[in-house]
């Protein structure tokens, strides 16, 4: 695969990430002034060009565009969304520790599997711009996706707070075509 193609998917990957993140305050933030569509799209370009600028354009090391994304990631909801200091640590536990930690371990696991290198081996390669980053990003957001949809429909049953079959067939179509597009890439 040449490397523009591959750059290509990566930011094409990178684009569904932020809108990925974004669902999560779709379902559950509500926005200043925007209406909840608007503020998911607005939420997640800033996300996405943030990324183009600390990744590609600053070219950071991967733990302090974490933490740099992280920071947008604050302030997007601040600034887009009403939320309070424990709203604000509840969402964001729920996106890192609940969903993309999780996701990001059992991303770079079937990462691991399928290139058969150590789990160091298998992180660099997953991050450098290569191959293997498109299908590492795939796995994270698929399996992010569903676990998003598991801690709503949780909350639903805790909370007797329903989201609508519309926002969770929404939150399910993801993985189903990501999965589309990894079979595409292994063949």
């Amino acid at each position: 695969m040449s490397e523009t193609i591959v750059d290509i998917l990566i930011q094409s990957v990178n684009f569904v990430s932020c809108f990925e993140t974004c669902f999560v305050y779709y379902i559950g933030l509500r926005p200043r002034k925007l209406s909840k569509t608007a503020a998911w799209t607005v939420a997640s370009m800033t996300l996405y060009f943030g990324s183009a600028l600390f990744k590609f354009i600053l070219g950071l090391s991967l733990p302090v565009y974490t933490g740099w994304m992280f920071a947008l990631n604050a302030v997007v909801m601040a600034v887009i969304y009403h939320t309070t200091v424990k709203s604000f640590f509840i969402w964001v536990g729920i996106q890192y520790i609940a969903a993309t930690l999780p996701a990001e371990a059992i991303a770079v696991s079937l990462t691991k599997i399928i290139l058969k290198k150590t789990y160091a081996e298998t992180y660099v390669m997953a991050y450098a711009s290569s191959e293997f980053t498109i299908i590492t990003r795939l796995l994270v957001n698929i399996t992010m996706m569903v676990l998003i949809v598991f801690l709503l429909i949780g909350q639903a049953l805790f909370t007797r707070m329903f989201h609508g079959w519309k926002n969770y067939i929404l939150f399910l179509s993801i993985p189903v075509y990501q999965t589309l597009l990894i079979a595409g890439l292994f063949s």
